[in-house]
């Protein structure tokens, strides 16, 4: 099952509410979404979308985001003025990359203070000013200052924009209109005026932001360093190399300010997926002077991982590490998800082929089998200072808790525990510039025959986390 889009908190947010489903569904008519860790959020499947972007990944054109923001107040602490600062901050943190080709700048203002007054919610759906619908494709980022929850209530219902959850609704992010040529065309960020009244809720509000760009680029959720919080056993290290594009907020309360070291900094992991989506070419770097091109300063390891007989193993979390001393360098670990280009739930004959909205399921994600297995570990950066270094490629179980507006990769209805023995390998030492392909296949994954899932009237207990199988 792929996920629906719409808004979503850039923590660990709950699906919003009918009212503003519906409102999308008028504008937005490709309801069903596609995650990817480490990497793009929507990749083109066999409809809607151009048949040239089949296996693509959907993106801004050119690398270029402009944003608008409001005319209002974020709180009676923050004025616009101040709140264009914090956004125009948290988009330079994209926009400096220098190994990615993309720009957000301001475009100026909307036309209004979108407030509860023009932000309404009722029997036939939610009122909202026309230049922050999703159609209103002339202001690609819509950012409103909701100073006091009501648009946020109007939109999601009343509580919504509670302060007790700011790590849910200090910023929620609707990426709610993609063109069939596969780029995003339109975005709203809404920030939550009451998540900002004191100092400690601003700074953490600020890497909130940082987050809800990185959604609006394009990104998906990455599951990276997170043993961690399995084992109870942090390092500075660990944290150092968790992504911003962590799925679900396990640190932040929304109110303590700062909650861990240097949360507004981009981590190896969040650049190469940037890199991956918006890669410097020779073809784009005259429009991104002062920039590098992708391929010359990153490493690249590509490859798939399968079954025995060559079917590609889907939803594995595959993970890139330098060694430090032997050991991996936690600082600068870079996750991907393999099977996040091929497509999920088609559809069948008994199930059907459409959505409960009628949209067809293969709009997203390739049919192509090669790239059931497949997975993209380019545009990775060295460690800092570092002209190369060992590195070792490790395979690891998706967390299962991570389902709907917090799955990560291909699944979202729940993670799939991968079948066999997950083997270490030594890659040796990559330089920048250096592309290795390998290929994976894990001699001992169960291919188990149809027959042992038991009789029609009788079937076999599936386990909560999903049964592989292969051939």
């Amino acid at each position: 099952m792929r996920r629906i889009p719409g808004s979503e908190g850039c923590a660990e947010s709950p699906d919003r509410r009918s009212n503003l489903l519906v409102l999308l569904a008028l504008v937005f008519l490709f309801a069903l979404q596609i995650a990817h860790a480490g990497g793009p959020r929507w990749v083109g499947g066999s409809s809607y979308f151009d048949s040239s972007v089949k296996g693509q990944r959907i993106v801004w054109a050119n690398g270029q985001v402009t944003y608008f923001t409001d005319l209002g107040n974020l709180s009676a602490m923050i004025s616009p003025a101040q709140a264009n600062a914090m956004v125009a901050t948290a988009a330079a943190v994209w926009s400096s990359v220098p190994t990615a080709a993309v720009s957000i700048q301001s475009g100026g203002s909307l036309a209004e203070d979108v407030n509860g007054m023009n932000v309404t919610g009722g029997a036939n759906g939610v009122t909202m000013p026309a230049d922050i619908e999703a159609a209103a494709t002339n202001f690609p980022v819509a950012v409103v200052y909701d100073a006091d929850g009501s648009v946020i209530d109007a939109l999601d219902g009343a509580g919504a924009s509670s302060p007790l959850v700011c790590q849910n609704d200090g910023v929620i992010v609707s990426v709610d209109n993609l063109a069939p040529s596969g780029n995003i065309i339109h975005a709203l960020i809404l920030v939550n005026g009451l998540c900002a009244t004191t100092a400690d809720q601003v700074a953490n509000l600020q890497y909130e932001l940082i987050r809800g760009f990185g959604r609006v680029l394009g990104l998906d959720w990455s599951q990276t360093n997170e043993e961690m919080f399995d084992t109870g056993e942090f390092s500075t290290g660990g944290m150092t190399g968790w992504p911003v594009m962590h799925p679900i907020e396990r640190l932040c309360n929304g109110g303590a300010g700062e909650c861990f070291s240097n949360p507004t900094q981009l981590r190896n992991d969040d650049i190469a997926a940037l890199n991956r989506l918006y890669p410097v070419t020779a073809a784009n770097i005259a429009s991104f002077p002062g920039k590098t091109v992708t391929a010359s300063a990153t490493i690249s390891v590509r490859g798939t991982i399968q079954f025995p007989g060559g079917q590609g193993m889907q939803g594995v979390n595959v993970v890139l590490q330098p060694l430090a001393n032997g050991l991996p360098d936690l600082r600068y670990t870079v996750t991907a998800v393999s099977g996040v280009y091929f497509q999920g739930n088609a559809g069948n004959s008994v199930t059907g082929f459409v959505d409960a909205s009628g949209n067809l399921l293969n709009r997203f994600g390739s049919d192509d089998p090669t790239l059931e297995g497949y997975f993209d570990l380019s545009g990775v950066p060295l460690p800092p200072g570092a002209t190369s270094a060992q590195y070792q490629l490790t395979f690891e179980a998706l967390n299962p808790l991570y389902s709907g507006s917090s799955s990560v990769g291909p699944y979202t209805t729940g993670e799939v525990s991968p079948s066999g023995t997950m083997p270490v390998i030594q890659l040796g030492t990559l330089s920048a510039g250096s592309a290795v392909t390998q290929n994976v296949e894990i001699d001992d994954a169960d291919l188990a025959a149809s027959e042992a899932d038991g009789p029609e009237g009788s079937p076999v207990t599936v386990p909560v986390t999903g049964e592989w199988t292969g051939g």
